[in-house]
C-alpha cells in the first residue's frame, strides 16, 4: 500500500513536533544520572555491565565493580550529552533557563561530553530563540 505522505524534507519539523511533549523534568534527572547508581533487573547484571564498562577482562565481570572510574564517567556524560541536544529545542520553546545557573543545565552537559565531534541542532521556526540559549 502506498501512502502519500506531506512531509517537511528534513524531517525536523516532524521531529520537533513529536519531542514536544517528551517530559522535560525528566532531562533534570538524566542531567544528573550516574550508571553507577543505575538499576538493572538483576545485580550479576549491573555487575557486568559496570565492569564491561571499565574494561575488565571477561573472567573478572562478575568481580565487585569499582565505585568509580573514568570509563563510568565517559559514559555519563555521553549520556547526558544525548539528553542535552534532544532536550535543547523544546527547553527553549518552553523558555528553560539552560545556562549552567538554571534547572536544566544543557550547556554545561553538552560540553562535558568531550568525546562528541560534531553537533546539529535545529531552531527554524523556533520563536523564542535568542543569543543566550545557543551560546556555550
Amino acid at each position: 500500500a502506498h501512502r502519500n505522505l506531506a512531509v517537511n524534507p528534513s524531517g525536523w519539523r516532524a521531529k520537533s513536533r513529536r519531542e514536544a511533549s517528551f517530559p522535560i523534568r525528566v532531562v533534570q534527572a538524566a542531567l544528573r544520572m550516574s550508571i553507577v547508581h543505575a538499576l538493572a533487573s538483576r545485580d550479576c547484571d549491573r555487575r557486568r555491565i559496570l565492569n564491561a564498562i571499565a574494561g575488565c577482562p571477561e573472567s573478572e565481570l562478575e568481580q565487585p565493580p569499582a565505585s568509580e572510574h573514568p570509563r563510568y564517567d565517559e559514559v555519563n556524560q555521553r549520556i547526558r550529552g544525548i539528553f542535552a541536544v534532544a532536550a535543547w529545542r523544546q527547553a527553549v520553546e518552553a523558555c528553560e533557563d539552560v545556562s549552567d545557573e538554571g534547572p536544566l543545565p544543557l550547556k554545561t552537559a553538552l560540553l562535558a561530553d568531550t568525546r562528541r565531534k560534531e553537533l546539529t541542532l535545529h531552531f527554524a521556526g523556533c520563536a523564542m530563540l535568542g543569543d543566550l540559549d545557543v551560546a556555550l
